[in-house]
């Protein structure tokens, strides 16, 4: 049975963006995609694509360029829209639900230096780099990450 929504007064959802970065390759298609490790809340020490929620009125393609100069410290110039990720509401931990819409950047080399920010208190700074095939299997599963 579906629920009504009260327009008046919609449910809690959040919005942003997130990029995928391919490393750039000798071969023809890129062999990795850079990821961030969580640093940080009950997904700590998880890896993810880099990127992060909109703040109010923010489009989400800026919500992405803010937080990649964040986290890593450049912002490679955005190719296209590769498609959505719907999160559901998670009732344990009171987050809203929301939708991630993912870009796809240029390449990086695998010798891009990446220069991570001052961590704030009580944290600490990190950045994974490229992962690849390779590290998925050996670091654990890596749900929907997809090698060709």
């Amino acid at each position: 049975m579906r629920r009504l929504i009260n327009v008046a007064a919609p449910p809690p959802c959040w919005t942003g963006g997130l990029a995928w970065i391919p490393r750039q390759a000798e071969r023809v298609l890129p062999d990795a995609v850079l990821t961030v490790q969580m640093n940080y809340g009950p997904k700590k020490g998880s890896y993810r694509l880099p990127g992060g929620y909109a703040g109010h009125l923010e489009p989400d393609w800026l919500a992405m360029g803010r937080h990649l100069r964040h986290e890593i410290g450049r912002v490679p110039r955005m190719v296209r829209l590769l498609g959505t990720d719907y999160v559901p509401p998670d009732p344990t931990t009171g987050a809203a639900m929301g939708r991630a819409f993912i870009y796809l950047c240029e390449p990086l080399p695998a010798d891009t230096e990446i220069v991570l920010p001052e961590a704030e208190p009580g944290m600490e700074a990190s950045a994974r780099g490229h992962l690849d095939r390779e590290k998925a299997t050996s670091t654990g599963p890596a749900a929907g990450v997809i090698f060709s």
